[in-house]
């Protein structure tokens, strides 16, 4: 098999994709599971129409909060790896420094998903899941409502 040959636009949009760092990749991903994931929960015809309910308020909290703790730790903790490589001004470089500017910066953005995995093994536990808690709960009081005695066949 040959060579693939891509176009101009299909090769900006893989050189493109090959940079993308941490904080935009659990981005992308927050985005595609609050498109997808709340749905498969609510059309889950194996569970009652109130634990589905439940369900979707605990997943589109989750991805919330999951996404936003995500994207901030990967971010700070790149602009914190960036104290440790300093990348000279880009103007007073002359082109054949650029590629080591260029891996300079990829070893900034390495350095700082390395920091950010150690950050969220705690965050993980002391902030995204009380927040999920509390998008949770929040969720539930707007979307749910408390079902009456007589709907679920209890007394009054």
């Amino acid at each position: 098999m040959g060579p693939i040959i891509l176009g101009e636009k299909s090769m900006k949009f893989v050189n493109r994709a090959l940079k993308i760092a941490g904080p935009e990749q659990r981005l992308i991903l927050g985005a595609t599971a609050i498109c997808s994931q709340p749905l498969i929960d609510y059309y889950n015809r194996n569970v009652d129409d109130k634990t589905r309910k439940y369900s979707v308020c605990r997943t589109v909290s989750k991805i919330i909060a999951g996404t936003v703790v995500g994207v901030s730790v990967r971010y700070l903790a790149i602009k914190y790896a960036s104290r440790f490589i300093k990348l000279p001004d880009v103007t007073r470089v002359k082109p054949e420094v650029f590629k080591t500017l260029q891996d300079r910066s990829n070893l900034q953005k390495s350095l700082g998903d390395i920091i950010a995995i150690g950050v969220m093994l705690f965050t993980n536990f002391l902030i995204d899941a009380p927040l999920t808690k509390m998008g949770t709960n929040f969720l539930a009081k707007k979307f749910i409502k408390k079902d009456s005695p007589e709907k679920t066949g209890g007394s009054k």
